[in-house]
């Protein structure tokens, strides 16, 4: 490429993503012995086939991880490994640039739903999957390494990533599950479970989707196409309806807070300080703090170890999707609210308007303790509330 680069590792890209962390970092390596790049454990039953990623960290303070680089804390770039301009996976990327040299690599420059952004090249490397049996199955997969990334800048703490594991099926056939469906692993089905704890998993099939008890709702055919949206919903608070109706939504597990546009976001918190202060009459009061953990926080009589001491003064929200008003997804004070390293309680849901976005966004916070599964086959979403602290299968413990 003409000089090292420092390149971190970006699994295929779309908008929806989940961040990793740890020292990815690529680096030309002539000297070293290939070396698998990932491990994946790839479960094969009579209903289907799926592959599982353990999942570590918590929203806060730490902020959800993957741990993908196992055996090296390099990635070696080798220019065998480059994808090139002619490359027909390269054309369908950059459908309307023109290249001078057929022969140069594909670079790729994208933005994800949280404003931060990535700028890399193409790169085809082996991976090899493990089967439960033991066996290696080891094909190529094409991803984009970034040799430059940008992270969204706003109030909330930060841990810096080293890449994004991009799960957004666009149809050009580039997104890690995708061509683990053409390899014929997998149906094009991904699903998360975070725990609340901390932890959880990642999977991609239908093997763990459960027979009955999920809430699903259509995809959105018609906006938000480069996210996964369910549409446009309603918001209720206590009970009551909020004066909020139809507002888009998308879920992002690469953002770790909710976001909700000026509108939405002060209707909510007029409500929400309207029931504390009904509350604060008959119990220990909540003070506004200067704790800039997060924009608004609120201080007791004395410092909060859990959500569980504060619980009494709020209550869950309720998002009902227009597309089917029977699909309603109810995020309990936890799923909006952390306890600061101060002692203080925190609000999880910010201003969208303020941070510069443009959509609603369900994230990290809001989707603790659920399966969220996104049916790229059936074109919908679903979630189901469960315990996400640990996965197994026939024994097999991926914490």
């Amino acid at each position: 490429m003409g000089r090292k680069a420092w390149c971190k590792l970006l699994f295929v890209i779309m908008v929806m993503a989940i961040t990793f962390h740890g020292h990815c970092n690529a680096v030309e390596n002539k000297q070293e012995k290939e070396k698998p790049t990932s491990y994946f454990s790839v479960i094969r039953t009579v209903r289907g086939s799926s592959i599982v990623l353990p999942v570590e960290g918590n929203v806060y303070p730490q902020g959800n991880s993957f741990n993908l680089c196992h055996g090296s804390s390099l990635y070696k770039l080798k220019p065998e490994n480059l994808v090139h301009c002619d490359d027909p996976i390269c054309v369908v990327i950059n459908q309307n640039h023109e290249f001078e040299n057929p022969h140069d690599p594909c670079h790729y420059a994208v933005e994800y739903a949280y404003r931060s952004s990535s700028n890399g090249v193409l790169v085809r490397d082996a991976f090899s999957l493990r089967l439960t049996n033991g066996s290696l199955l080891r094909s190529n997969l094409v991803f984009r390494c970034g040799y430059y990334q940008k992270e969204a800048v706003d109030e909330t703490p930060s841990t810096p990533l080293d890449g994004l594991l991009g799960l957004r099926n666009d149809g050009s056939g580039i997104s890690i599950i995708s061509q683990i469906q053409d390899m014929g692993l997998t149906q094009n089905v991904i699903g998360h479970c975070f725990s609340g704890r901390g932890g959880g998993y990642l999977f991609f099939g239908d093997r763990y989707i459960p027979s009955s008890g999920v809430t699903w709702t259509p995809m959105s055919n018609t906006m938000l196409q480069k996210h996964y949206s369910a549409g446009t919903a309603d918001l209720t608070f206590r009970n009551q309806p909020l004066d909020v109706s139809n507002f888009p939504l998308v879920f992002d597990s690469e953002t770790p807070y909710t976001y909700f546009t000026s509108g939405t976001y002060e209707t909510f918190i007029s409500a929400a300080r309207q029931f504390q202060l009904q509350n604060d009459l008959s119990g220990k009061p909540i003070d506004k703090t200067l704790d800039t953990t997060l924009p608004l926080c609120w201080s007791g009589l004395e410092k909060f170890n859990s959500i569980l001491d504060i619980k009494k003064y709020f209550q869950s929200l309720v998002l009902t999707f227009a597309n089917d008003k029977r699909a309603q997804l109810e995020i309990p004070p936890e799923g909006y609210l952390i306890i600061s390293s101060h002692g203080n309680v925190c609000l999880g849901i910010l201003d969208g308007t303020e941070n510069r976005l443009q959509v609603n966004i369900i994230g990290d916070i809001s989707l603790q303790d659920l399966m969220v599964i996104y049916d790229n086959e059936s074109r919908r979403i679903g979630w189901v509330r469960t315990n996400c602290d640990q996965f197994t299968e026939s024994g097999i413990a991926l914490r």
